[in-house]
């Protein structure tokens, strides 16, 4: 009640773009909901493939830090989706 599937950290799963799109096709079947095109470790190439991914299927887009202490390479607040994207995501859910 009031949460939204999301893939965290797409890059992780080192999936080329002809492995990927299927995979994210067949989580979209499953009730997948969004996506994390924002992420410390994406490139702006890769942020914009999921970004493009996530207009093409009408996903969420979701990102952030991932945040869990300062031995992480990435500092608190640095990454994030900015509030209206986000609130506009989940009227249209």
């Amino acid at each position: 009640n009031g949460g939204m599937p999301v893939l965290a950290h797409p890059k992780n799963l080192n999936m080329d773009p002809q492995e990927f799109e299927p995979y994210l096709k067949s989580l979209i079947s499953f009730g997948l909901e969004g996506i994390e095109s924002r992420y410390f470790s994406h490139t702006e190439r890769e942020a914009a493939y999921y970004s493009e991914l996530a207009r093409k299927y009408s996903l969420a887009e979701t990102g952030g830090s991932d945040y869990h202490g300062q031995y992480r390479n990435a500092p608190l607040g640095e990454y994030f989706t900015p509030d209206e994207e986000t609130m506009l995501a989940l009227k249209i859910r």
